[in-house]
């Protein structure tokens, strides 16, 4: 069976996705290489480690998830494989919230925020 929650309206079913902390006692080596192989090559702020058995992919995602992946271990010293924590982690870094109803916005060029400053905004006229 599959531990679900409801939303705030009690009118769907949310899938629980079990999770260990980075920092938890319970997170050991391979948790914390595999949080650290997301943190680079995904999401910096990445936390969590997700357990497999559990986890519910929304298909909606999955596609560009895999494609945004297979792009980053291209140039990624150290591949991320697709795990459950890469996933969450791209959820996070595109949507936001995981929780979210949003639809994902367009698959970036780069799995990776640009770290190139915004173009000046134009001045307003006298």
């Amino acid at each position: 069976k599959l531990p679900v929650d409801t939303d705030a309206a009690g009118t769907r079913l949310l899938p629980i996705s079990p999770f260990l902390d980075f920092d938890s006692e319970s997170c050991g080596r391979e948790c914390r290489d595999e949080v650290s192989r997301v943190r680079a090559g995904i999401l910096p702020a990445a936390n969590r480690h997700y357990l497999q058995a559990q986890t519910v992919y929304r298909t909606d995602v999955r596609s560009e998830f895999c494609r945004a992946l297979e792009a980053a271990n291209k140039r990624l010293p150290d591949p991320v494989d697709p795990t459950p924590t890469a996933y969450f982690a791209y959820m996070e870094r595109v949507i936001g919230d995981v929780g979210s109803e949003q639809r994902p916005p367009p698959l970036p060029a780069s799995p990776r925020p640009s770290t190139s400053p915004p173009p000046p905004s134009p001045s307003p006229s006298p």
